[in-house]
């Protein structure tokens, strides 16, 4: 009951919970608050130990944030996600402290000492918000993975860093939102407009919902909800609806607007966008690189450009398979004679590795 309900410990000495414990069982004896802190202490390091053991076998993803309490205390929480061997999400909160301050520095050592603190050195990618003291704090922690000894940076830690893209959501209609400050009268036509017209504000809404949860993957339908945010951008607020050239209308091209920069600037540019978001799309057995391609000749104006960022999404997966492909172990021959003690090592090497990547190149694209 404490630790489903939160409750503090020292509930167990008040006189109503006594009374309670009384009445249901007069012969149990209500445990001190030490007593049940030790206990719970005994119970976390058992969980602990298993948690890490758990952990050691996996390739992890994890998210942080950090935020300001109200009565002005800085706190971060640092949160693991993994796939167990049977297909199984996770989510496990590793750390829950306060922290000095929002800078990078204090960020990232923070990030170090709890990865240490877990022995996790198998980090697959990061998932923060878009302050610039996040990307320093990532790269703080990518210089220092790089000297660990069992270290193991995915391509180098390139894809390391994931923008949070529900916060990215949430700033792009903030943005759009600031226009409308400037005029009460366009606020009121804009309610009585949008209310006309929910799914118009809705499809914002319904994508910050898939891109926030943590039950079930969503990576592999990011890239599709972000180009159908990109086409929403494009058709905001413009219909028959309103008639043109009016103070409202004025106001909402500019909402639009603004919302349009602000999408430009995080995911305007593919190469902006995290590109492990695309290859997550590739391994959808839905969609494959022919979707890939199809959805990029319809973004692109040169079809080539749609190929060529194609290729280069095959050639990053082709690399992140050489990553995680693990040779088989060195096999043991017999001699024809069937002289047992005359054996010979037969070792996967480099070149024989790329030639069983070759598969994958030649992978259906349907």
């Amino acid at each position: 009951m404490v630790v489903m309900d939160e409750l503090p410990f020292s509930m167990v000495e008040g006189k109503g919970f006594k009374r309670i414990c009384e009445s249901l069982n007069p012969h149990f004896q209500v445990p001190y608050c030490r007593t049940l802190v030790r206990h719970f202490m005994v119970m976390y390091e058992e969980m602990k130990q298993k948690l890490k053991g758990e952990l050691a076998s996996h390739r992890v993803c994890l998210t942080t944030d950090t935020w300001t309490s109200v009565q002005n205390i800085n706190y971060m929480v640092i949160t693991t996600h993994f796939i167990d061997g049977e297909w199984n999400l996770h989510k496990r909160i590793l750390n829950f402290c306060v922290i000095a301050n929002h800078k990078g520095n204090s960020i990232g050592k923070l990030l170090e000492t709890c990865l240490l603190h877990w022995d996790l050195n198998k980090i697959f990618k990061i998932t923060a918000n878009n302050a610039s003291s996040n990307t320093k704090a990532i790269d703080y922690l990518k210089s220092k993975m790089g000297h660990w000894k069992n270290g193991s940076l995915v391509l180098e830690g390139k894809y390391m860093h994931v923008r949070c893209c529900a916060h990215i959501v949430n700033l792009i209609v903030r943005d759009g939102l600031k226009k409308l400050e400037k005029s009460i009268l366009a606020i009121r036509n804009v309610v009585r407009y949008v209310r006309s017209s929910p799914q118009r504000l809705k499809v914002f809404y319904d994508m910050t919902l898939k891109m926030s949860v943590s039950l079930h993957p969503a990576s592999h339908t990011t890239f599709h909800n972000l180009i159908a945010i990109e086409g929403e951008i494009g058709d905001l607020f413009f219909g028959e609806q309103l008639p043109s050239e009016t103070h409202t209308s004025t106001v909402l091209k500019d909402m639009t607007c603004s919302m349009k920069v602000k999408f430009e600037k995080y995911w305007g540019d593919l190469d902006k966008v995290n590109q492990l978001l695309i290859v997550a799309l590739v391994l959808d057995p839905r969609y494959k690189l022919g979707n890939l391609e199809f959805v990029l000749k319809r973004r692109f104006e040169n079809p080539q450009d749609a190929t060529k960022k194609k290729n280069e999404v095959k050639e990053l997966l082709m690399k992140l398979y050489e990553e995680y492909a693990i040779p088989p172990p060195p096999t043991q021959c017999t001699s024809a004679k069937g002289d047992t003690s005359s054996t010979s090592s037969i070792t996967i090497t480099s070149s024989s590795k790329k030639g069983g990547g070759k598969h994958l190149w030649e992978m259906e694209e349907g």
